[in-house]
């Protein structure tokens, strides 16, 4: 840490409270508030092959009610469909039922990206956190950005806490 290395006074540094300033602005932008869980599960899908098969893919892709969708068609469109689904990092998993002919891809909708998304609020958090215990000696311009700091650690904590941020 620089402050352990070239002490307090670092704080008073313009690169470094530069550096901290645009580290809290980015951090605070993307992970001020915990991301919000998706209310269905609908997923964007603007795929551009137009064969019948990505058509339906896409409509189960938007559709916000169904969760599981089954293609029962020939091997090549199995490896399509699959390929399709990799290539555009659709939230679902995908399995080939090896029972009949043709065989079935079944489609398992998740939540891969908010998942994802969780985990980097996480590690954003402790950043923050991190950034909080290096406020001392910053500007007084950079009050507000260190209150926000100081908010988005306390809500992260209130709600890792089962309780509702402001509540005691």
């Amino acid at each position: 840490m620089l402050r352990h290395k070239y002490g307090d006074g670092v704080a008073a540094e313009p690169a470094f409270s530069s550096l901290w300033q645009h580290a809290a602005g980015l951090l605070l932008a993307r992970s001020e508030f915990p991301p919000t869980e998706p209310a269905d599960w609908a997923q964007p899908a603007n795929l551009e092959c137009r064969c019948a098969d990505c058509r339906e893919l896409e409509a189960f892709a938007r559709n916000p009610n169904e969760r599981v969708h089954r293609f029962r068609v020939r091997q090549d469109r199995r490896q399509h469909l699959h390929g399709t689904i990799e290539r555009y990092g659709l939230d679902m998993n995908h399995q080939t039922e090896r029972i009949g002919s043709p065989q079935t891809l079944v489609c398992n909708k998740n939540r891969r990206t908010f998942d994802n998304r969780c985990k980097q609020y996480t590690d954003d958090i402790a950043s923050l956190n991190t950034l909080a215990a290096m406020e001392a000696g910053l500007p007084p311009e950079l009050q507000g950005t260190i209150r926000r700091v100081h908010e988005a650690v306390a809500r992260a904590k209130s709600l890792a806490s089962g309780r509702t941020p402001g509540m005691s």
